[in-house]
């Protein structure tokens, strides 16, 4: 109470030196966005009951101290000091319309038995006779021919070819995720949410053990795959940044992935394709206008997808793709949708075999989600010009390294 009453007797005092204070005001006068005291307001330690909810008008301009961290007046001192419109901007994106098409067009299944094999015929495959070839242990999948279904002893692969159910584990569920067509040019960075996560009232602290810690704001909805927000502003607390996609609503960096509009690179006119390997992200620019964006798996640390600026070379609507016979990282994979290769041999294609796009999954190729990789193939020419980076610095970028052929 006596905190309320000396607040309640500064507010008096400070309005009868002028009454045309705006409760709008959240900057003293001289004060511009890079002297704003927005480290105090983020970081203080929470401590508001529902007494001390807001702020009296006028009194946050000329002593923030006096009032809570939370609170309309703290949060228009903070939007004011980052420059955020009164309205939180929203991405304008233009709806895909998918005419009932289906994802993809065939379905799969992975070889799970070790040396396989394949028969001439149904009979000979439900009795195990007179196989004709065998699958070599690896990472295989198969396409499947007609209507595929749960339950059926054997499946037909290609014409003239079958494998038993036991020695097959279908995927009859491709991968839904699909990025986004911008209806109109984004003047800040936006993100894509990686993962379930409950926004923070401001910027936490992340553990070594990978523990997120944080003020939950209890008043907002978690956010999860497939929201995206443009990013208000961001702060960095030991090695991570925390990105603000609303008042008093935080997301760490590992749960976002952020796209940063950006100019052609040096030699690259018309369209192109950025490939940002540390973010996971694959951006389509027609110039300097952003037209696509979407989350993308490049190749994992060991098997990285090679940084520099390419063009692409060959397209094909669908092929397989195999490798490392005898090794311990033997692939292959049948009937791959909307492959664009650029780089020797590494692509951009449709990956129906996972859906964790936004972390590394590949063998050095961009795996795109089957709806992605159509897109960008109907919208992309033998020609446009590919850059793949690594903002962290961290990807090799010697040639030597590169000595093999990339795969999936």
């Amino acid at each position: 109470m006596q905190n309320r009453l000396r607040r309640l007797t500064l507010f008096l005092a400070l309005t009868s030196l002028s009454l045309s204070v705006s409760f709008s005001l959240s900057l003293a006068e001289g004060e511009g966005p890079n002297d704003a005291p927005t480290v105090d307001v983020l970081n203080a330690a929470p401590n508001v009951d529902a007494g001390d909810a807001f702020c009296a008008p006028g009194i946050y301009s000329r002593a923030p101290e006096l009032c809570p961290e939370y609170g309309p007046a703290a949060d228009n001192a903070h939007i004011g000091s980052v420059q955020i419109p009164a309205t939180v901007p929203q991405l304008k994106i233009t709806p895909v319309d998918h005419a009932n098409e289906p994802i993809l067009t065939l379905a799969y299944a992975r070889v799970i038995a070790p040396n396989a094999p394949v028969f001439a015929s149904a009979e000979d495959a439900l009795t195990g006779a007179n196989p004709i070839r065998w699958f070599a242990p690896g990472f295989v999948f198969v396409s499947l021919v007609g209507a595929a279904k749960e339950g059926q002893p054997v499946y037909q692969i290609n014409p003239g070819q079958f494998m038993r159910a036991g020695d097959l584990k279908l995927y009859l569920k491709p991968p839904k995720y699909e990025g986004i067509v911008l209806a109109e040019q984004p003047t800040r960075p936006f993100g894509f949410v990686l993962r379930w996560f409950r926004l923070c009232r401001k910027p936490g602290v992340v553990e070594k053990d990978g523990t997120v810690n944080c003020d939950v704001n209890p008043n907002v909805d978690p956010v999860d795959r497939p929201d995206r927000f443009i990013i208000l502003d961001k702060v960095k607390v030991g090695q991570w940044y925390w990105y603000m996609v609303g008042p008093q609503q935080w997301i760490v960096q590992q749960w976002m992935a952020v796209v940063t509009p950006a100019k052609p690179p040096d030699g690259v006119t018309g369209k192109w394709i950025d490939v940002n390997i540390y973010e996971q992200t694959v951006v389509a620019y027609d110039a300097d206008k952003l037209v696509y964006a979407t989350l993308a798996s490049t190749g994992r640390n060991i098997f990285p997808t090679r940084p520099g600026t390419f063009k692409i070379y060959q397209k094909l609507p669908n092929y397989k793709m195999g490798g490392a016979e005898g090794k311990s990282d033997y692939y292959y994979l049948e009937d791959i949708p909307n492959i664009m290769y650029f780089d020797e041999g590494r692509s951009f294609h449709a990956t129906y075999w996972h859906d964790q796009f936004g972390y590394k999954r590949s063998h050095g190729c961009v795996n795109l989600s089957p709806r992605d990789a159509k897109w960008l193939f109907n919208w992309a020419e033998v020609g446009t010009g590919v850059y793949v980076h690594d903002p962290s610095g961290k990807t090799p970028t010697d040639p030597a390294f590169y000595g093999f052929a990339a795969s999936p």
